[in-house]
């Protein structure tokens, strides 16, 4: 068979092979000339390049070191390169971050306008987004990397961990025992593990920074705990900003949350500003008694992050110089919210959206009776009660059909979710007793002991990586939560 040019838009016969390709010993690429394999180098080399990384994996061995879990570095491949036209911060040349340091000491908190604002919206929790879409058994966090290299570069903008302090990557991949830091490498996610992953974006001379850990797989139930309580450590803490509120008192408030579940709060890393800067005052640990200075102010940004240890809050950092594990080799989980503060209270700048993939329980693959016990625990420090004698239920061509989503925990509901199933979530929660009590029309059911009851509903469709809301509220849907709204104002009808 005579094979023809590789060349795009020439299908001549030829019989001169890639002399690279040869010597790699990969699928031959022919070329009839000169000028067409040089129309062709910049895009074919690289197929050398990865072919290169890909061997150096292979054969890559991890440093000696006395590391405190199961978990070891593997291959990291090369640095990648921005375009020109990307706004840089000033480090990204040299991997100094010269204005930083001239300000370290500062206490001086940047105050933004509203227009500066503006500039840290939304774009790196778009780029976190994509990025969580693509955990799952098997793909390396060196592929998460890259994806997030893509979307920050598609969005005119510069991912601020590269060369920061000469940081390899685009992102940090945290798995496991690994606090923060994590470099993305060549190892691929297995199935029981967590990985966080930390975006930060520079747009128009500004960062965004947020983060969240995602389960790969069927994780074990100690670990869904850690991540369920450092994601409700951070919400607490951000619930409590407004102004005059003190910087030191958000780690009370994360420790008291975090502590009924036996885990710790990692002290040695902590909150920080953000703007112009990666990394400014102030500083926002996230433990309790600590001693940071300084109080919340209108137009302030900063960063929540409280990162949440299964075992001992003692870190140990690897040979790299980047990568920080848990002293005992057990697992932490990290959320990260950049927060803006406003005249009342605050603004979540990198706030979940409608579209953002699911965290915790929700993607495929979870125990239909899990949902239950995420209820449950919603519910119970507002010392209401779920109530037993109803539950969602499968939908579709039947109004009610299997599976059963029992809302209270330990039920012993059957089945998992897996992707194109729909049904319901819709929790009834009591002020007092869960009981009910059917009225004699034989429909109407009522609390056992006459306190009021609410519920809400959705119909969810599992999705290959998530799920869908078919349900969801609109732009146009009335508001909720409103106490006190005017219906006799002009337009409304009585």
């Amino acid at each position: 068979m005579t094979a023809v040019c590789g060349a795009r838009g020439c299908s001549k016969p030829s019989t001169s092979q890639c002399p690279k390709c040869i010597e790699l010993q990969l699928p031959a690429v022919y070329f009839c000339s000169q000028t067409c394999f040089a129309t062709i180098w910049s895009e074919h080399k690289l197929v050398h390049r990865e072919a290169v990384e890909v061997r150096k994996a292979r054969v890559y061995q991890p440093p000696e070191f006395n590391y405190t879990g199961p978990l070891r570095p593997h291959y990291v491949t090369p640095m990648r390169t921005v375009p020109d036209r990307i706004t840089r911060p000033d480090y990204a040349e040299t991997g100094v971050p010269r204005t930083e340091l001239q300000k370290r000491g500062d206490t001086k908190i940047e105050i933004k306008t509203p227009e500066q604002v503006e500039g840290m919206r939304k774009l790196a929790r778009e780029v976190l987004d994509i990025a969580a879409r693509a955990v799952r058994v098997g793909v390396t966090t060196e592929e998460i990397d890259k994806i997030v290299h893509a979307a920050c570069i598609e969005r005119d903008s510069y991912p601020s961990p590269l060369n920061y302090h000469g940081f390899p990557k685009s992102c940090c991949t945290s798995v496991n025992e690994v606090i923060c830091h994590g470099i993305p490498d060549a190892r691929p996610l297995q199935d029981g593990d967590i990985v966080n992953i930390d975006i930060t974006l520079y747009h128009n001379g500004f960062h965004g920074d947020l983060n969240e850990t995602y389960f790969v797989g069927n994780v074990d139930e100690e670990s869904k705990r850690l991540v369920r309580a450092s994601y409700d450590s951070m919400m607490a803490a951000i619930a409590h900003v407004k102004p005059g509120v003190l910087f030191r008192e958000f780690g009370g408030i994360i420790s008291k949350t975090v502590r009924p579940s036996g885990f710790s709060v990692v002290r040695s890393y902590c909150g920080h500003g953000i703007g112009t800067l990666f990394h400014s005052a102030p500083n926002v640990p996230h433990y309790a008694k600590n001693k940071a200075v300084g109080t919340v102010r209108p137009w302030q940004t900063f960063t929540i992050e409280p990162m949440i240890n299964v075992g001992d809050w003692r870190d140990v950092t690897w040979p790299d110089d980047w990568t920080s594990t848990t002293q005992d080799g057990k697992r932490s989980a990290q959320f990260e919210h950049t927060i803006l503060v406003t005249e009342d209270g605050y603004e979540v700048l990198t706030a979940r959206t409608d579209s953002s993939p699911p965290l915790f329980l929700d993607g495929p693959g979870v125990l239909f009776r899990e949902f239950g016990g995420i209820i449950s625990k919603t519910v119970r420090p507002s010392g209401f009660s779920v109530v037993r004698s109803y539950c969602g239920h499968g939908i579709g061509t039947l109004f009610h059909s299997a599976p059963n989503v029992p809302h209270y925990a330990k039920n012993k509901a059957v089945g998992t979710v897996r992707p194109w199933q729909t049904f319901t979530i819709e929790p009834m929660i009591n002020v007092g007793d869960w009981r009910d009590v059917t009225w004699p029309d034989d429909w109407t059911s009522t609390t056992q002991d006459g306190k009021r009851s609410a519920q809400f509903e959705h119909t969810i469709l599992v999705t290959e990586d998530g799920y869908e809301v078919l349900t969801a509220r609109t732009d146009s849907s009335p508001p909720l939560f409103l106490d006190g709204v005017d219906t006799t104002a002009k337009g409304a009808t009585t």
